[in-house]
């Protein structure tokens, strides 16, 4: 085979498993990509485990909220294991957080900038739940679930 004929042929390969691989990737700021969910359209409910403002994805990791009259606070998570799902955000995406953790008097709407940088602070962005909804793909709201 002709050394010019490979390097098409090769490509064509790569680029016919990316698109039959069943989960679609983005690339993130540092040129590397990430698998974005195959979540389907509807609401979830979870942890924000990463973000990347740049990339406009974050990692979500979907957990199930239950209400429990035996636990102290009247519902306990069910999250056996972290499994990440990457979703896209936009700059249309509606994001809501607390400022300060706990306060559901601090809730300010953010861009995927600002939530970053919130994510980032120890103070305020971990172990943070939020209710999501999924719509062709894109996380379109991230809304805090206050737990008292």
């Amino acid at each position: 085979m002709h050394p010019r004929r490979i390097i098409p042929f090769v490509t064509g390969l790569a680029l016919l498993t990316a698109c039959t691989a069943g989960t679609p990737a983005t690339p993130t700021a540092d040129g590397s990509e990430q698998e974005v969910a195959a979540l389907d359209d509807g609401e979830y409910f979870g942890f924000v485990t990463a973000v990347d403002a740049a990339a406009g994805t974050i990692a979500f990791d979907p957990a199930t909220w239950v209400s429990d009259d035996g636990e102290p606070n009247g519902y306990r998570i069910d999250n056996d294991e972290v499994d990440a799902e990457v979703l896209t955000i936009g700059p249309d995406t509606q994001i809501e957080v607390l400022l300060q953790a706990g306060d559901p008097g601090t809730a300010a709407s953010l861009d995927t900038d600002g939530l970053e940088a919130w994510f980032h602070d120890p103070d305020s962005g971990q172990d943070v739940a939020f209710d999501v909804t999924v719509a062709e793909g894109e996380a379109t709201t991230l809304r805090f679930r206050y737990r008292p």
